[in-house]
């Protein structure tokens, strides 16, 4: 029979899973902080396990949680991670299973990790768990199994809270020597097979847009069991049933992917399962310029318009694209039951139900609603729930930056529309509702005047907020209104002043994995509309607040993006540097910064006044979604750290990733965000990092990302990469060996295994050095060292010297 080794580091990588099987789950369990009520509902999902637990593992057979097992296997990720967003809370099971194989009975050593509730039985018999699920950060605990001699059938009996951003991801790492240790599916009968499948999809490879298939790949292609599969990339939700194109390589095991497609899934499709690999055609993702237009806004409205809904995966959200074609004069019969379904949706409180309302507060002000509809959002905005400390048990999120603006704000609009009307969660009528409301905007706009945005920079969240202060802009008293304008200013100069060959690069308080492709985010639709020469994105249809607002851009806007700038300044608890020529651009936060001190601290007589007020939301947002008050050593969420680019496309940066799988919806992910945050110091042209990684943390390594197609020229030497772009250079640096990785990209990232490591990073250009060998040679000359015995790194008259923080507030029960 084939088995497998251990994968990197001892873990366990294939598997066998059942679920997650997902029940909506409601239990009224009263907090003012929503936080604390989540922890409490983790408890409850949590029901006690036996201690002995049989279970028939075969391939689409039902588990003890009655799904069927399926496949998870994998050569590469640690983690069997089924990872969800839940727009309402619900009860999770999963249920997974491995088969260890032992030359000989005996003890082994292990570590699990997981976010949630897990009972390991080893046999039948109940080995360890780990007892209630948490948020973040991860938890394990070392186990001693007891083995028999050949097969051991593991099964993991796992229980968590879906809601929101749901980790269902489960790790297990042999501890010590595991060389004599194979791994086989506990369903033997498909082993010898699945082993096969796997080891050619590992084989495939990718050269520019082409993908070229192993010899053993012919077979199956006779038998039509090989097939890439190519999904149409759209904003719009009613195109999700759009099958994908299917492709067939031909005699010569080659096949190029047009160019319309991204990405292309490789196949292998048997009567009883299939297996896939994604990969990702870096290539075919380039800016889009569009021709020159009779008033930019004007083209995005229409583009907005020809979405029928914006694809959140469960649904659709139809306003913005509905405003669109109400503000163009256009009629879509399906409009009126789009409109409805939103309504639904905020009844519901789904997870963002509060975007929905945003949008319909602008609609109500600019025109009149359809009578039917008009009554039903009536309805659904007088039983809605404006905040946390109202009835009720939902997922939604109240306490990031960006949502507490648009809750706040659409209780005050909410209750200026119906003043005598009464708000039952809320308890108020409208005018009460309103007036409470307004005081929690005045704090919110009054807090980011003076201490700047905690979401600072973000290409996703900047769009949002832009959103929700035009609201104000347009519709709140002046008092408000000015505020709000002073923000948007301020926002969108912070937008151009990071704005580099026409993207915005920038650390960033919040990111996704757009973070690779800048010049792709939502914030690069606000600067389509700056200076509609730059490259458009459609950013989810939020251009259509300032399509319809009385807000009026700063002049000086497009002159700051094309402006050389040396800067530092502070947004929220961040420290950030930006080094901008015409020909590279050096951007970071500072961690720790100088001087150390918290631009603020948690109000804590404000929040024993208030405990779902504005200082408390603030705090809570901290610990949820990430501070701004960098740590080295800290847990990091989605924070974009630090980039260096010599274009929008040919940039890199380092991170460490909370994952292992570019395809997880985990957060910190692949690319976006780390698992524990460095030391970083930028001075002019020079960037040093450190990473010091628990022994704990299951990921042990840190990467690069490097897409080297987007350089002119490329050149490695040992811990060195050194890059050209037009005029610009940039040269990095690392004290560990940097080793390429192909994964879901190729030729796009080098791996630092090792928990200790330092980088540097240096850019200049033919101002400076003639050529790309002079440049090299001069940054050879600074003779990075780092010593790992007082932990610091040394290049030429840079230092940099790592000091753990102590940052208490990244855990969430």
């Amino acid at each position: 029979m084939k088995a497998w080794k251990l994968g990197p580091d001892g873990y366990v990588l294939q598997f066998m899973v059942a679920g997650p099987a997902a029940r909506p789950f409601s239990r009224q369990l009263s907090a003012g902080d929503q936080l604390e009520q989540e922890a409490r509902l983790r408890q409850a999902v949590v029901r006690p396990q036996p201690l002995r637990q049989s279970a028939v593992v075969r391939l689409n057979r039902n588990a003890p949680n009655g799904c069927p097992w399926r496949l998870w296997v994998s050569s590469q990720d640690i983690f069997v991670d089924l990872s969800a967003f839940y727009s309402t809370p619900q009860t999770v099971a999963l249920d997974m299973a491995t088969s260890l194989i032992m030359p000989q009975a005996g003890r082994l050593l292990v570590r699990l990790y997981s976010y949630m509730a897990v009972s390991l039985y080893v046999n039948g018999k109940l080995a360890g768990s780990i007892d209630r699920p948490v948020y973040k950060p991860i938890h394990h605990v070392d186990l001693e199994l007891n083995l028999n001699r050949g097969p051991n059938l593991l099964l993991f009996i796992c229980q968590n809270l879906g809601v929101r951003d749901t980790r269902n991801l489960l790790a297990l790492k042999v501890l010590g020597d595991g060389e004599p240790l194979r791994v086989a599916l506990p369903d033997l009968s498909i082993q010898d097979q699945v082993w096969s499948d796997l080891a050619l999809l590992d084989q495939i490879e990718l050269s520019g847009d082409t993908l070229i298939f192993p010899e053993a790949a012919e077979q199956l292609r006779q038998q039509s069991m090989l097939h890439v599969l190519c999904p149409y990339p759209s904003p719009d939700y009613e195109q999700r049933s759009q099958l994908p194109e299917i492709l067939t390589p031909g005699p010569q095991l080659r096949l190029s992917i047009p160019e319309i497609f991204p990405r292309a899934m490789v196949e292998i499709s048997r009567h009883n399962y299939a297996l896939r690999r994604t990969l990702e055609i870096s290539s075919h993702i380039q800016p889009v310029r569009l021709p020159q237009e009779d008033g930019p806004l004007h083209g995005d409205l229409a583009r907005i318009a020809a979405v029928a809904s914006l694809d959140r995966e469960e649904f659709g959200f139809s306003v913005m694209n509905i405003l669109a074609r109400r503000l163009l004069g256009q009629s879509d019969p399906q409009d009126q039951e789009r409109m409805l379904e939103d309504f639904r949706l905020i009844e519901q409180r789904v997870d963002c139900a509060d975007f929905l309302i945003c949008g319909y507060i602008r609609y109500q002000r600019l025109f009149t609603l359809p009578p039917t509809a008009a009554a039903r959002l009536r309805q659904v905005l007088l039983d809605f729930r404006y905040w946390m400390d109202q009835p009720g048990s939902d997922g939604m999120c109240f306490w990031s930056e960006n949502h507490a603006l648009m809750f706040y704000s659409c209780a005050l609009f909410a209750g200026e529309r119906y003043p005598d009307d009464y708000f039952s969660r809320a308890g108020l009528r409208g005018r009460e509702l309103a007036q409470a409301a307004r005081a929690k905007v005045e704090d919110w706009l009054r807090d980011c005047l003076t201490c700047g945005f905690e979401e600072f920079l973000s290409s996703v969240y900047m769009c949002v907020t832009l959103a929700a202060l035009l609201n104000l802009v347009d519709f709140a008293d002046q008092n408000l209104a000015d505020m709000a304008e002073t923000l948007c200013d301020r926002m969108l100069r912070q937008l151009a002043w990071q704005t580099f060959d026409g993207s915005v690069i920038a650390p960033m308080g919040r990111v996704y994995r757009d973070a690779l492709y800048p010049f792709s985010s939502g914030s690069q639709s606000i600067l389509h509309v700056i200076d509609p020469t730059l490259p458009y994105a459609y950013g989810e249809g939020w251009l259509v607040y300032l399509a319809s607002s009385r807000y009026q851009l700063p002049a000086e806007l497009a002159k700051q993006m094309a402006t050389p700038a040396d800067l530092s300044y502070n947004s929220g608890n961040a420290q950030i540097r930006l080094r901008k020529t015409r020909n590279y651009c050096l951007t970071s936060v500072q961690i720790p910064k100088t001087p150390p001190e918290r631009v603020w601290n948690p109000d804590r007589q404000a929040i024993a006044r208030d405990p779902a007020g504005p200082a408390a939301t603030k705090a809570m947002n901290e610990r949820f979604h990430g501070t701004s008050c960098f740590q080295p050593g800290g847990f990091g969420y989605q924070q974009q750290l630090w980039y260096a680019a010599l274009s929008a496309e040919a940039l890199i940066f380092v991170n460490h990733p909370g994952t292992t799988s570019e395809l997880s919806d985990m957060r910190p992910g692949y690319w976006f965000g780390n698992g524990q945050l460095p030391a970083i110091r930028q001075t002019a042209c020079l960037l040093g990092a450190i990473y010091q990684i628990d022994s704990s943390y299951p990921v042990q390594f840190t990467h690069v990302y490097a897409p080297l197609a987007r350089f002119d020229q490329v050149r490695q030497q040992p811990h060195w990469l050194f890059f050209q772009k037009k005029q610009g250079y940039l040269a990095l640096w690392c004290s560990g060996d940097l080793l390429p990785e192909q994964n879901l990209l190729y030729d796009c990232e080098f791996r630092v295994w090792g928990a200790n490591q330092a980088y540097l990073v240096y850019v200049s250009d033919q101002e400076h050095y003639p050529g790309l060998p002079a440049f090299i040679q001069s940054c050879l000359a600074l003779a990075p060292q780092y010593d790992v015995t007082c932990s610091r790194l040394t290049a030429g008259d840079f230092e940099l010297t790592y000091e753990r923080g102590h940052d208490q507030t990244q855990y969430i029960p």
